[in-house]
């Protein structure tokens, strides 16, 4: 269940993590309410499913909630984002990444259900000013994983979200 992965909403972001995911070898189940982006993406991802992602019950009929992490990547769409965060919440999706259009909307995410709130433009901006300020530096995506696990068991977050609450 730690390697499969379901993506809400299509658009620029969602798509591109999608594609990403399978690219990998990881079972990706795409899902999104508009017909052309799932037919898009349909040949690339394992199951790629047009329907309203805000009823749980359809959701649950398209197997998203047994997928070891979900992605909900909405954007200007926050109502919508909180209803299907509490229903990944409730039927027990133990990893839950959400876009976010700003950090009122982070903050509300989080306490929501989500396990992680992703706010694009800030974090391409903090991982380019870091890059710009330290380029001799590895970026943190791209160490190779002995690296990472060697972070991790320092005990210090490396995330992002953690790092912009440092900053600001």
């Amino acid at each position: 269940m730690s390697g499969t992965f379901l993506v809400v909403g299509l658009g620029v972001f969602g798509s591109y993590v999608a594609k990403t995911l399978s690219a990998s070898g990881a079972y990706v189940l795409a899902v999104d309410r508009a017909k052309e982006p799932v037919n898009v993406i349909q040949g690339v991802v394992s199951k790629a499913v047009c329907c309203d992602a805000t009823h749980a019950d359809r959701m649950e009929v398209v197997g998203a909630f047994a997928v070891g992490t979900a992605i909900v990547a909405l954007r200007n769409h926050f109502e919508a984002t909180v209803l299907i965060t509490i229903a990944l919440r409730q039927h027990g999706v133990p990893r839950i990444l959400v876009r976010a259009d700003n950090e009122q909307q982070a903050k509300a995410i989080q306490t929501v259900g989500a396990t992680e709130v992703l706010l694009p433009s800030r974090d391409m901006a903090l991982r380019i000013a870091q890059q710009l300020i330290h380029p001799d530096q590895t970026v943190v995506q791209q160490a190779p994983l002995g690296t990472l696990l060697h972070a991790a068991q320092a005990g210090r977050d490396w995330s992002l979200n953690a790092f912009a609450h440092d900053v600001f």
